[in-house]
């Protein structure tokens, strides 16, 4: 589990690195968030929506990178509607708070 964050951060592949950050998504550890948006500005295309997709995928950590989506620590860009979408899927009043807030209002098609 170490391991990964260092991966994510740092080898010179962005395939590897993407992979370590989809990777992240197996271990059930509340530090998870930090280390994915932990360097968010060096992390190439590909590693961020890797890391979009994995925080999107537990109540928590879609908690964590909302939060970090209203702080602008993350470009609105780098979560989709689909991400949206899923993050809805959870059924949380105060995830679809912060969706409002920070990605802005949704309707349901």
């Amino acid at each position: 589990r170490a391991l990964f964050p260092q991966v994510v951060a740092n080898d010179p592949d962005p395939k590897v690195r993407a992979e370590a950050a989809r990777g992240l998504a197996a271990f059930d550890d509340p530090k998870v968030p930090a280390d994915l948006l932990a360097g968010w500005k060096d992390h190439p295309p590909a590693v961020r929506a890797e890391a979009v997709n994995t925080l999107a995928g537990r109540k928590e950590w879609a908690k964590a990178l909302l939060l970090a989506l209203k702080a602008n620590a993350i470009d609105r860009t780098a979560v989709t509607d689909n991400t949206v979408t899923r993050i809805q899927g959870f059924n949380d009043k105060e995830l679809n708070r912060l969706i409002e807030d920070a990605w802005g209002r949704t309707r349901r098609t």
